[in-house]
């Protein structure tokens, strides 16, 4: 089964006074999600748990971590970035507090001030005399006495964790929250990151590719390299559609000369794809009613707008897992693309 939602587990690692945490971990917390049913689509992990932290499998929790810790943000310099980025990408977090451990009370913080949804565990007889004041509250507080009946209790505390999980997702598919993305130009999404880190496809429907071929084209190229089943398909408008001299008016631009910039980039990108198997681009001559970048599962539609340059103007990002997005925007394309044909290699004149 698919795993949806992951569980980032903050607990001292090793023996310690409070007993093997180790042990704890993998007999009493790993298992929890299981005891009731014999699959399940969530995982709990922590720092250690693989080579890879299991989220970087999912784009959805990429995604998370890519939008909170760009290259511009200062990463708190106490708390290693790749915890920083597991508790950035998962869902809720499990806290052991058994043993007050300062790397978990970090953690702890760090996560706080992200609102997560954060389960609680500590020993009963802990919490009286060593609970700090400032966590004597918590709304998902469980004190336990024994370790193999806390798995069952703590399968009780992720249910009502995912609970809360779903009906935001739901109601973020209904509002538009954390799947619908807002930019305020295409320049400032950094879409060549996006392009490096592609799994299986990158398709581009846009009208002129002079932003692909100067600041794209490299990226694409080298995502290829990394993996040669990764599917690019280009399409672009003719430079000879009837579109192109009405669009260049809009702009202000010379007519032959903006049917000229289309040709160059065209024919750029079209020779240094022809080594590769995979890699694609053709020509509509259709009116050009979309603009956009997919990256695998992940859609940034741009706005046409009179006088100003499309790449300048807002963008919004959208999973396309949203109901209506694969017949709005997938559909259009590959229907536009069933009509395209591949690019001409004359200079146009």
């Amino acid at each position: 089964m698919k795993i949806k939602y992951f569980g980032y587990v903050s607990i001292p690692f090793g023996v310690k006074k409070d007993g093997d945490f180790d042990d704890f971990f993998k007999n009493s917390i790993f298992p929890a999600p299981t005891v009731a049913i014999n699959e399940t689509d969530v995982m709990l992990f922590r720092e250690d748990s693989s080579v890879q932290a299991p989220w970087k499998k999912s784009q959805h929790h990429i995604d998370k971590v890519e939008k909170l810790l760009g290259p511009s943000k200062i990463h708190e310099t106490q708390l290693r970035q790749s915890i920083q980025e597991n508790i950035i990408a998962s869902d809720f977090v499990v806290a052991v507090l058994t043993g007050l451990n300062p790397n978990v009370m970090l953690e702890v913080g760090f996560a706080q001030a992200l609102d997560k949804i954060i389960i609680y565990l500590i020993k009963k007889d802990q919490y009286k005399d060593t609970m700090p004041s400032n966590l004597g509250n918590l709304k998902r507080l469980h004190l336990y006495s024994d370790e193999e009946d806390l798995k069952y209790n703590l399968y009780n505390r992720i249910q009502e964790a995912l609970s809360t999980l779903e009906a935001e997702r739901n109601n973020d598919l209904q509002l538009g929250g954390s799947d619908l993305r807002y930019f305020k130009s295409r320049q400032s999404i950094h879409l060549w990151r996006y392009f490096e880190k592609a799994k299986k496809r990158i398709w581009i429907l846009t009208t002129n590719l002079s932003t692909v071929n100067a600041n794209f084209i490299d990226s694409i190229v080298n995502s290829v390299n990394k993996n040669q089943n990764l599917e690019v398909k280009i399409l672009t408008s003719d430079p000879e559609n009837d579109y192109i001299g009405p669009r260049a008016k809009q702009l202000g631009e010379d007519e032959m000369g903006y049917r000229m910039e289309l040709q160059g980039s065209l024919q750029s990108i079209h020779a240094k794809f022809q080594k590769y198997k995979k890699c694609e681009i053709r020509t509509y001559t259709d009116f050009p009613v979309q603009l956009w970048h997919l990256v695998d599962d992940y859609l940034y539609v741009g706005q046409s707008s009179l006088v100003r340059r499309t790449r300048h103007n807002c963008v919004y990002g959208i999973n396309v897992e949203i109901e209506g997005v694969k017949e709005t925007y997938l559909d259009h394309f590959e229907k536009l693309w069933e009509n395209s044909s591949a690019p001409k290699t004359k200079v146009f004149c």
